[in-house]
């Protein structure tokens, strides 16, 4: 409907047309927890249409609830919707629904890896040989992932990385945002930025690229960087590597991904030693890499994330079980436990 991007009266006009023809008997309504969910959820049940509400939850959100505040539209929102689903386990929206008291069903976002084309290093001029870091800045315009300004202010942290002769190399994928929450102050919009990467021969801006080229990012990097802030579920470039088999560090804030197997939560100061211990642990690293596989086969498959949706839009029941396995959580602690200098594993 359009409710996403441009939320707006001949938006619900025609959600309130299409519940009203009698064709739609459930929908799914995902966003964020703005003015318009309570009319569109309200619309629904007019019409007796089963509703599927899943919100997306930001750290403004949790920061507001923690502290005695109310989102008065979710909570509207919370109390006309038929089913609620959260994309994580404990990340912003499962905690701000566990203190708005709303039971909720986990049900992941799903990615399904296409085939990736080519070899990353060799299309794009980076060393064969030296260890290739990738960030990700803009994997898909409503994922939440850090702008690139707090990509680059962590450029200073990676200087304090030593490997063998201090090599390493980092490709960062995505355009400049221009001022915003994360720019440093004075930066030009899409001037500065450019300018503090170019300046370090180590660093690679590439700007936006298709997403078969993320994908061969994400699968010929050494190690997945997510420096930046935190989102509602987990991230799609997280999800990604561990699609691909590939190890991937994030700060605490990134909440989300304290329940994913196949990488390390380090605080963005510890990210030097995070790197330092993937990179002379070859066997660690290559484990996270297989538990991250194994947990997106067992969890983040879209068949079995549609299962779920299908499960609660029809009412019928026969959820599948889509929280990390226990035997991968123990396994994932286990290899973090061997990495020195990392910082606390996750539970």
């Amino acid at each position: 409907t359009g409710l996403w991007a441009t939320p707006g009266l001949p938006d619900l006009y025609r959600l309130d047309r299409l519940a009203e023809s009698g064709a739609t008997r459930a929908a799914l309504l995902a966003g964020p927890p703005g003015a318009w969910l309570l009319p569109a959820c309200r619309l629904l049940r007019k019409h007796d249409v089963r509703t599927v509400l899943l919100p997306s939850i930001s750290t403004a959100d949790l920061a507001t609830v923690r502290q005695g505040g109310d989102l008065p539209y979710l909570r509207f929102a919370l109390a006309c919707a038929d089913e609620v689903v959260r994309g994580s386990e404990s990340g912003c929206d499962a905690q701000v629904l566990h203190l708005m008291g709303a039971t909720s069903h986990f049900v992941p976002r799903a990615v399904l890896p296409a085939p990736a084309p080519g070899d990353f290093r060799r299309q794009h001029g980076l060393a064969p040989d030296i260890p290739l870091l990738v960030a990700v800045s803009d994997f898909l315009p409503e994922s939440g992932l850090p702008d690139l300004p707090n990509v680059l202010k962590r450029l200073d942290v990676l200087h304090g990385l030593a490997h063998g002769d201090g090599q390493w190399q980092l490709a960062i994928i995505g355009g400049p945002t221009g001022d915003g929450p994360g720019d440093e102050p004075g930066d030009e919009p899409g001037g500065g930025v450019p300018g503090r990467a170019n300046a370090d021969p180590r660093v690679r801006l590439l700007g936006p690229l298709p997403r078969p080229q993320v994908q061969s990012a994400l699968r010929d990097a050494d190690i997945l960087l997510l420096p930046g802030g935190s989102e509602s579920a987990l991230p799609y470039a997280a999800l990604e590597a561990m699609a691909l088999g590939t190890p991937w560090i994030a700060p605490p804030r990134c909440t989300a991904l304290a329940d994913a197997a196949g990488g390390l939560i380090a605080e963005p100061n510890h990210f030097p030693q995070a790197i330092r211990a993937l990179l002379h642990d070859a066997d660690a690293a290559a484990a996270l890499g297989e538990l991250g596989a194994a947990h997106w086969d067992a969890c983040f498959r879209p068949e079995r994330c549609a299962q779920a949706l299908a499960a609660l839009l029809e009412g019928a029941g026969g959820m599948p079980d889509l929280r990390m396995p226990a035997s991968l959580r123990r396994a994932n602690a286990a290899v973090q436990a061997r990495l020195p200098g990392t910082g606390k594993p996750q539970a």
